[in-house]
């Protein structure tokens, strides 16, 4: 791994001094930069937490109820691939999904295919026709904790007029 690097060269016997990324005397590492690279390292912990919490809920819903509709696949998909999902199970096409994500359309393709083969499908519909059940089966709460905070109408109640607020779950970062 490269979390440490060298940050002196090793002269006459000096050991060469080991920078991590959270040390304090960082020159190169500003309050801005260090306060982005907490804000992704609690991103990706609140992403850790909410599949071990769907883990469970799945293993608790197994056995509870056998008989209803799962949810199982639900929880393989990253937070761009549930924009991408939720666009697909209303209808839109790959440069829709492109437009709304602000990506290219090559990239809006690669979610779809994302999608279809975490599924081991090979269509679109394909897609819908798996999906569009278990889809409906989760509630709002569970689905949140799988997608990272997206609500299950995100793309229903979509308003171009307004910056949408779960943005940094689908947008392109700068």
């Amino acid at each position: 791994m490269a979390a440490a690097k060298a940050g002196s060269t090793h002269q006459g016997g000096q050991t060469p001094k080991l920078r991590g990324y959270m040390d304090n005397d960082d020159e190169n590492l500003g309050d801005e930069s260090m306060n982005a690279q907490l804000d992704r390292i609690e991103f990706k912990l609140d992403q850790i937490l909410a599949a071990m919490v769907n883990n469970i809920a799945a293993v608790e819903k197994r056995a509870d109820a056998p008989n209803k509709v799962e949810h199982d696949d639900l929880h393989k998909f990253t937070p761009k691939q549930h924009v991408a999902l939720q666009m697909l199970l209303n209808g839109a096409s790959n440069q829709d999904i492109a437009d709304r994500m602000k990506v290219g359309l090559n990239t809006a393709k690669v979610h779809v295919r994302g999608i279809a083969k975490k599924l081991s499908v090979n269509s679109r519909t394909q897609i819908i026709l798996r999906m569009q059940s278990q889809f409906e089966a989760v509630d709002d709460s569970q689905y949140r904790l799988m997608t990272g905070g997206l609500p299950k109408d995100w793309d229903t109640n979509f308003d171009d007029s307004v910056e949408c607020e779960y943005r940094t779950l689908y947008e392109k970062g700068e």
